[in-house]
């Protein structure tokens, strides 16, 4: 992949402002997105399916976009829920993000 950046990039730059804003960071683990607390404790887990980034890099750059913006909804919309939580949320990320009519 010389010159090229690894698609989860995109999503790591859309959360970055989100993140220091709530005062967390998210950081790649072994391909497993992690919402990681002050406490460097990881509060959340984006699962991808099998196969996503693969998929991924095979659409369009429009249907891309559409994924990463769906990923960070629900990663706002499910933010609380995983602060709350004694253990790590697992956010699920279907591969069905990555069709026409998600």
């Amino acid at each position: 992949m010389s010159g090229q950046q690894h698609p989860g990039e995109r999503l790591s730059a859309e959360l970055k402002d989100w993140a220091e804003a709530n005062q967390v960071r998210f950081q790649w683990v072994d391909g497993t997105g992690r919402i990681v607390g002050p406490d460097s404790v990881a509060r959340a887990a984006l699962c991808f399916a099998p196969g996503f980034w693969d998929r991924f890099s095979s659409v369009s750059a429009y249907r891309q976009e559409e994924a990463v913006a769906a990923i960070v909804s629900d990663v706002f919309c499910q933010f609380d829920a995983a602060w709350a939580g004694a253990q790590p949320k697992a956010i699920e990320v279907p591969l069905s993000y990555l069709e026409a009519d998600n």
